[in-house]
């Protein structure tokens, strides 16, 4: 589709004047009270998968076709939502929200548009992986939820921007920080990644920087999901918050972590998982602290690697089978796309012989929950 047809697919959104709260009731997905997943007032259950450059592709070319490609397999295959980068990565790639914001935000929109054209839902996950540090000099952790910091505004000011312009799109079904906060925080290990002690690194901080996120998100939006985007707990997570150590966690204690990290502002409980993370041990755990807290569990990524084998459709089905089994109500494939990735071996695309995963995902989605 020439970049025309796209701005016009874009003019069509309901998308919000920015200085208009959106609080869109009914739209996208919401948890109960009594920490049900709901989308449209049901009981809600799928899996999708992590689309990450969705916008990213758009935001380099407004013409590239393979978007709208990618989008048109996914409804083929009747794949309810994706996750993806509501952002640029770096400085660099965010030169066009500095310089002119109107384009950046009509180029995002194009993206929100084709999802509503082929009926996808968008987890919209805003803060990947270092643009706002490397906009605001501001290395300190806390400077997120810190008011009088340049982060925290730039912070607030872009979830106001996408939150009010795209409030009102039922391709949004919610709103999340960014990816994997929590693998960065109380390393023994941080000098070796340029951490400072000022920079406070911590989980204590993090759940802070989670919080005002979701306080941000609260003004424009009551109704969606609020996510953090962490991973499962590091398998050492406890001690290196209280000794500083690799020290194996116990199960408790990687069930404390996970409460901790998952406070009342956030709606779902975040993991990732890959190999031995399905067990008893890691996601199991996870399970019991999500029922434990009355929240839905989002494994937000899964998958297995590498060419196509025996072994590796066989424990690629056991994820399936574990997800479906423990009645997890969101889970994502770790990735798809029509193009190549910086990881090709996890790409999942028409292309490839990984494409059977996709079709897995299509045969659990017609089961009943």
């Amino acid at each position: 589709m020439m970049l025309a047809g796209l701005l016009s697919l874009a003019a069509g959104l309901s998308i919000l004047p920015s200085a208009r709260s959106a609080q869109p009731t009914g739209l996208g997905l919401h948890v109960t009270k009594d920490g049900v997943l709901e989308k449209g007032g049901k009981p809600f259950q799928a899996i999708g998968v992590n689309f990450v450059a969705a916008f990213l592709w758009l935001l380099q070319n407004p013409e590239d076709p393979s978007v709208e490609q990618a989008f048109r397999v996914l409804s083929e295959h009747k794949i309810p939502f994706c996750r993806f980068v509501g952002s640029g990565w770096t400085a660099g790639d965010m030169k066009l929200y500095v310089t002119d914001r109107e384009e950046y935000f009509r180029r995002l929109g194009l993206t929100v548009a084709l999802a509503e054209k082929y009926d996808v839902g968008l987890i919209f996950s805003m803060f990947w992986p270092g643009w706002v540090k490397d906009l605001t000099g501001e290395t300190e952790l806390t400077a997120w939820s810190d008011p009088a910091s340049k982060t925290h505004q730039m912070m607030a000011d872009y979830v106001r921007e996408c939150v009010t312009r795209f409030g009102n799109s039922p391709a949004v079904w919610g709103w999340e920080w960014g990816n994997e906060l929590n693998l960065a925080c109380d390393l023994p290990n941080a000098a070796e990644f340029g951490h400072k002690p000022k920079d406070k690194f911590t989980h204590k901080t993090m759940r802070q920087v989670h919080v005002a996120f979701a306080n941000e998100v609260r003004k424009y939006d009551a109704w969606r999901i609020v996510l953090s985007g962490n991973t499962t707990p590091r398998p050492s997570a406890w001690n290196q918050i209280h000794n500083g150590s690799w020290t194996p966690d116990t199960l408790s204690q990687r069930a404390s972590v996970l409460r901790e990290d998952n406070p009342d502002a956030l709606s779902v409980v975040n993991a990732h998982a890959y190999g031995k993370d399905f067990s008893s041990a890691q996601l199991g755990v996870a399970v019991n602290v999500a029922r434990t807290l009355k929240r839905p569990l989002f494994v937000e990524e899964f998958g297995v690697p590498g060419p196509r084998t025996v072994a590796q459709v066989r424990e690629f089905h056991d994820q399936i089978a574990f997800i479906e089994k423990n009645k997890i109500a969101l889970a994502s494939l770790w990735e798809f796309d029509v193009r190549r990735i910086p990881r090709p071996e996890w790409l999942v695309s028409p292309d490839n012989d990984r494409f059977y995963m996709l079709l897995a995902i299509e045969e659990s989605n017609r089961k009943p929950r």
